[in-house]
């Protein structure tokens, strides 16, 4: 397959992944078999009451990906996760141990490669009916200021269709995607039997550039939320979320470094009240922004090192800071050092540590935490 046709798979693999977020922008179609996975651990330590008291939070978390080209045009992706994740507060200890959701997906390309369909599911093999200390665990998990690499376990079966387009236009590549999850209801915790979370839409736009240096890029998308229900009875709605991202990468020699930004922004959520949506007077959550570079040097018996900076802001929410429901602002950042290598022609691995410090709630809370991250791929 010529580079042009594999450029423009690689955006409308792109798209799947923003649509999905599964790991399907890191394969070109032509590759042969190939399995990948990785392991990250963080460990979190939060402090800010009078008394002095620290919270401690950690996860373990094992993600394993899966390519398999099924025929000529066809693909087939499977990934799933293990994860445990703990906190210890004043001697209270919790922990979550267990899988993640399986995913399942098969993509078909068209038109030499410009168009793809893929039809995917959301198999429940993860963890639920969390008790009522995991339920508050699980909560902290998808704290917008933490970087948890695992927030959810089980979130029950998932029906997903995605389509994406790319064209190449001089060095230019553009694409558009979208991408639409049928949920069903699980149940999350103890005594919540039928909870569900509503179906959710995704579109995108996206465009890479190739210049002297590497490839800049910039993409899009726009989330849209159905209405969660429990018991059949509909009880609130996500409102619509939309991610901007923007960067690229450069070489030199053997100088090889990119960096980027992403933001985030987060519209209004509405309740049912006796029957009726009602949008709520403030926003649950402030928007963020993110930050990120990477500065290598590659060694071409060695692999390559490299420098990692991370930066992430999240907004206070609309509440008053007066208000119960008043989170502050966030503000975290990052340092550390990678490395990767092509071990063999068909095995490549990387390694990374990061340090973070920072605070939350307007500097209410303090936070100091780290990370390590092993990975391998493996080509069949």
């Amino acid at each position: 397959m010529n580079k042009v046709m594999n450029s423009l798979l690689i955006t409308c693999l792109v798209f799947l992944c923003l649509l999905t977020g599964s790991a399907t922008a890191q394969i070109v179609y032509g590759e042969p078999p190939a399995v990948e996975a990785s392991f990250v651990y963080q460990s979190w330590k939060i402090t800010g009451d009078p008394a002095g008291t620290e919270f401690k939070l950690h996860q373990w978390y094992m993600p394993i990906y899966g390519f398999i080209p099924v025929r000529e045009d066809w693909e087939l992706h499977i990934s799933s996760a293990t994860a445990s994740s703990g906190s210890d507060s004043a001697g209270n200890t919790v922990s979550i141990t267990g899988l993640n959701d399986t995913q399942i997906s098969l993509v078909k390309s068209f038109m030499e490669d410009k168009f793809l369909v893929g039809v995917g599911l959301n198999i429940p093999t993860g963890k639920t009916k969390l008790d009522q200390d995991q339920s508050g665990l699980g909560q902290l998990l998808t704290s917008e200021f933490l970087n948890i690499p695992s927030k959810t376990y089980g979130e029950g079966f998932g029906l997903y269709f995605e389509t994406a387009y790319a064209r190449e236009l001089g060095r230019l590549n553009v694409g558009v995607g979208a991408g639409y999850l049928l949920s069903t209801s699980y149940s999350p915790i103890e005594g919540v039997d039928k909870y569900d979370p509503g179906d959710r839409l995704t579109i995108g736009a996206n465009a890479s550039l190739r210049h002297q240096f590497g490839v800049g890029y910039l993409y899009a998308k726009h989330m849209l939320y159905g209405t969660s229900a429990q018991d059949g009875v509909d009880i609130y709605k996500n409102g619509p979320i939309a991610e901007i991202g923007l960067g690229s990468s450069f070489g030199y020699e053997r100088f090889q470094s990119d960096a980027g930004v992403r933001f985030v922004l987060r519209q209004t959520d509405s309740r049912y009240v006796d029957g009726g949506l009602v949008k709520l007077e403030h926003n649950n959550y402030g928007s963020d922004i993110r930050i990120y570079a990477s500065l290598g040097y590659l060694h071409p018996s060695v692999g390559r090192g490299s420098v990692l900076l991370d930066f992430k802001r999240v907004g206070a929410n609309d509440f008053a800071e007066t208000d119960a429901e008043y989170h502050g602002k966030s503000n975290i950042a990052g340092i550390g050092i990678g490395y990767d290598r092509q071990a063999t022609q068909a095995v490549s691995v990387s390694a990374s540590f990061k340090s973070f410090g920072g605070s939350a709630d307007d500097g209410n809370l303090d936070l100091s935490g780290i990370e390590l991250s092993l990975g391998i791929r493996v080509t069949l």
